[in-house]
C-alpha cells in the first residue's frame, strides 16, 4: 500500500475529537460563550450574540414568554455585554447594564437537570437584576422543556440543531471577514457537532442492537443507577429499539434521560468494543 492510499483511509482531522472533548458540556458552554462574547477573539464583535438573542426572542414570544421583542433587540447596545461562565453556577451568563437585560444558559447536552437549579437560578438571577429583562434559556440536545412544571413557565428550550443554524448562519454571512484561524475553528466544531450531537434525534423509535464484549467499565465503582444501567446493558445482547431498552431499565428501578442512555451507548460502542 502506497502512501496516497494510506492517506485516502485516514479521517478527517478534528480538533474537537482528537482531544476527547466533543461530549463534555463544560467544554461546549466554553465554546458557545466564546461565540457570544462581542469582546472576544473571533472578530464576529456582537453579531451572534446578536442573532441568538433575535432568535431566542422570536421563539420565546411564539411560545407565549414574557420577552422583549425581536424588534427592541435589535435596537440594543449589546458591544459592552458581559459574559461570564460558571458564575454562581449558570453555565453562560450575559449582562448588559445599557440595554438592560441579562440572558443565562443551562447547558445539558448528556446530564440531567438535578437540585432544583432551573428554579435558583430563575429567583437568583430576577432578585439581583431588578428592573432588567430577564432571558432564561434551556439548552438541549433536542430542546425539550424543562422537567418542572414552573421552570416550563420561565425557561426557553432551545435545541443544538437550532444553535448550530444560528452558527452557520454568522459564518456565512460573514465569511469574508474573519481569519482563516477562526474558520477552521467554528468548522471543526460544528463538524464535531454533526457527528455526535445532532444523530439520533428520535432515539426511541429507531432501531438498537448492542453486542456486549469486555467491558471493564462495568467493575468500576459508581452510584447504584448507573451500575444498574451497566448491568441492564450487559445482560441483553440486543434490542429492537431505544423504546424496549428505556423500558428495561426502568424495570429494574431507575430513571434515565433519553440522552443519558445514548450517551452511555455512544461510550460503549467507542471505548468498550461494544456495537450498536
Amino acid at each position: 500500500m502506497d502512501s496516497t492510499e494510506i492517506q485516502t483511509d485516514l479521517p478527517e482531522f478534528n480538533l474537537f475529537n482528537v482531544l476527547g472533548i466533543w461530549h463534555l458540556e463544560r467544554q461546549h458552554s466554553e465554546f458557545i460563550s466564546w461565540l457570544l462574547d462581542p469582546a472576544c477573539s473571533h472578530g464576529l464583535y456582537d453579531r451572534f450574540l446578536r442573532l441568538f438573542l433575535v432568535e431566542v426572542t422570536q421563539k420565546a414570544r411564539k411560545g407565549g414568554f414574557s420577552v422583549p421583542s425581536a424588534e427592541t433587540v435589535r435596537r440594543w447596545r449589546l458591544s459592552n455585554t458581559e459574559v461570564d461562565r460558571e458564575k454562581r453556577g449558570i453555565d453562560i451568563l450575559l449582562v448588559n447594564t445599557t440595554s438592560k437585560f441579562v440572558a443565562y444558559v443551562e447547558n445539558k447536552v448528556f446530564s440531567e437537570e438535578h437540585s432544583d437549579q432551573l428554579s435558583r437560578y430563575f429567583k437568583e438571577t430576577t432578585r439581583r437584576f431588578k428592573g432588567f429583562d430577564i432571558i432564561p434559556v434551556f439548552l438541549t440536545r433536542w430542546g425539550v422543556d424543562p422537567v418542572k412544571r414552573v421552570d416550563k413557565r420561565h425557561y426557553i428550550p432551545l435545541s443544538y440543531r437550532s444553535l448550530v443554524s444560528m452558527v452557520e448562519q454568522t459564518m456565512k454571512l460573514n465569511h469574508s471577514t474573519l481569519d482563516t484561524d477562526v474558520h477552521v475553528f467554528v468548522k471543526h466544531y460544528l463538524q464535531s457537532i454533526h457527528e455526535y450531537i445532532l444523530p439520533g434525534s428520535d432515539f426511541l423509535s429507531n432501531p438498537i442492537h448492542v453486542l456486549v464484549s469486555e467491558n471493564y467499565y462495568i467493575d468500576e465503582p459508581g452510584e447504584w443507577r448507573q451500575r444498574t444501567l451497566n448491568e441492564v446493558l450487559l445482560r441483553r445482547k440486543k434490542w429492537a429499539s431505544g423504546k424496549q431498552l428505556m423500558e428495561e431499565i426502568e424495570k429494574e428501578g431507575a430513571s434515565f434521560s433519553e440522552a443519558w442512555v445514548a450517551y452511555c451507548l455512544h461510550w460503549y460502542r467507542k471505548w468498550k468494543r461494544v456495537d450498536f
